[in-house]
C-alpha cells in the first residue's frame, strides 16, 4: 500500500535547509520518506545503520562509496545540531519533533490508532518526549474529538511534564559524538577549525520548525484561551415592576404605535396579567413588551373583518362595492310611473 507524506513546496525558500550541505538535505528527505516513520514522526534506527544503508550505490566505486557513507554519517549529525531531529544514541531513536505540524491528522480514527504507534518505539525519554509533543499539538488544535481519541500513555506522558525538556544527562554522550565527526572531518579535509559549539546536549536545543515550515504562530492551548476571554455578565430577571390599572408608560405605548395596536393599554395590561398570574420574569420588560406586540400582530394578521371587533384590532368603516355611487342609493329608492322618488 502506497504512504504519502506531505512536503511543503517552499522548502528551498527556508534559510535553515539552504544552509544545509548536499548531503545534509538528502540525509533530510531520506528520514521524511523512510516508510517505519511512525505517525508521529519518530522511528528506531542508528545513525550508523542509516549511513551503511547509502553504500549499495553500484554507480559508486570502493573508494568513493565508503566517502559517501561517511559523509552521510556527518549530514545526520549536522541536522541533529541545528536541531531538526532529535536522535538517542543508546536507544536508537529518531524523532522529528515538527513532523506533526505539517502531516496532521486526518481525522479522530487515525489519533486513535496512534495506540500501535508505542510498540515500535523502545522504552526511553526520547520516546516520552515524543509522546508529550505530539499530545501537545493536538490539545493546541483545539479540536475535542481528536483529543479524546490520544491513546492514555500520550496524555500521561503530557501530563508528567516530558515535553518540556529532556533529563540534564541526555545527550551528553551524543554532543561528544558530534564534536569527534566534526574535528575528524576537519583533519581530513584541511579546513580550517571553527569555533565549538556552545551548546552542551540535546536538553539546550531549540525547537526550530522544520525547513519546509511556514513563519511559527505561537499557539495557545485550551486553558490559555479560556482564561484570556472575559466572562459574560448574565443579567438576573427581575418581578414585574407594574400592577393591575397601571398606565403604560410612554416609551412602551411607542412601541405599539410601532405595531399600530389599536388598544395598548388593554396589551399593556395583557402582559401585566401574564406576568402576575404564571410567576414569569423577564430582563428587560421593554423588550418583553415588544414581543406582545409582535404576537398580537401576528394573530391579526389577515384576519376577516366582522362586527365584533377584537379588543386590539381598529374598527373598519363599512363601505359598499364600488363604493356609495348614484346607483347604490338608488337601488334602496322607490319611484313612480314618471320617475319621480316615492317618499
Amino acid at each position: 500500500m502506497a504512504i504519502y507524506r506531505k512536503i511543503d513546496c517552499r522548502i528551498s525558500n527556508d534559510k535553515k535547509f539552504r544552509e544545509l550541505s548536499v548531503e545534509g538535505k538528502l540525509a533530510w528527505y531520506t528520514i521524511l520518506s523512510r516508510r517505519d516513520l511512525a505517525p508521529i514522526g519518530a522511528f528506531k534506527a542508528s545513525f550508523e545503520s542509516l549511513a551503511i544503508e547509502q553504500r549499495g550505490n553500484e554507480y559508486l566505486n570502493k573508494g568513493f562509496e565508503k566517502a559517501f557513507g561517511e559523509a552521510f554519517l556527518e549530514a545526520l549529525y549536522e541536522l541533529s545540531s541545528k536541531g531538526l531531529i532529535k536522535y538517542d544514541p543508546e536507544a536508537f531513536l529518531i524523532y522529528v519533533p515538527n513532523f506533526l505540524r505539517f502531516n496532521f491528522p486526518e481525522n479522530p480514527n487515525v489519533v486513535k490508532s496512534w495506540n500501535s504507534v508505542l510498540d515500535s518505539l523502545p522504552e526511553c525519554d526520547l520516546t516520552n518526549y515524543a509522546l508529550a509533543k505530539s499530545t501537545e499539538i493536538i490539545l493546541n488544535s483545539q479540536k475535542d474529538s481528536f483529543f479524546k481519541a490520544l491513546p492514555k500513555e500520550f496524555v500521561e506522558a503530557f501530563e508528567k511534564g516530558y515535553g518540556k525538556g529532556f533529563p540534564e544527562d541526555f545527550g551528553k554522550g551524543l554532543a561528544k559524538q558530534e564534536q569527534e565527526q566534526e574535528q575528524e572531518h576537519k583533519r581530513k579535509e584541511n579546513i580550517k577549525e571553527k569555533n565549538p559549539p556552545t551548546t552542551s546536549g540535546l536538553e539546550n536545543q531549540s525547537e526550530d520548525e522544520l525547513p519546509f515550515s511556514e513563519p511559527e504562530n505561537q499557539s495557545i492551548s485550551k486553558t490559555e484561551t479560556v482564561e484570556k476571554k472575559a466572562k459574560r455578565k448574565t443579567k438576573a430577571k427581575q418581578p414585574c415592576p407594574f400592577n393591575d390599572g397601571d398606565v403604560i408608560p410612554e416609551d412602551f405605548l411607542k412601541i405599539a404605535e410601532q405595531y399600530l395596536i389599536a388598544n395598548p393599554q388593554l396589551l399593556f395590561q395583557k402582559m401585566i396579567s401574564y406576568c402576575k398570574s404564571n410567576g414569569k420574569e423577564y430582563v428587560d420588560y421593554k423588550a418583553a413588551f415588544r414581543t406582545f406586540c409582535i404576537q398580537d400582530q401576528e394573530r391579526n394578521r389577515g384576519k376577516p373583518s366582522s362586527g365584533t371587533n377584537s379588543n386590539n384590532s381598529a374598527p373598519m368603516p363599512y363601505e359598499p362595492p364600488g363604493g356609495f355611487t348614484e346607483d347604490y342609493y338608488r337601488k334602496g329608492c322607490k319611484f313612480d310611473d314618471k320617475g319621480n322618488i316615492l317618499l
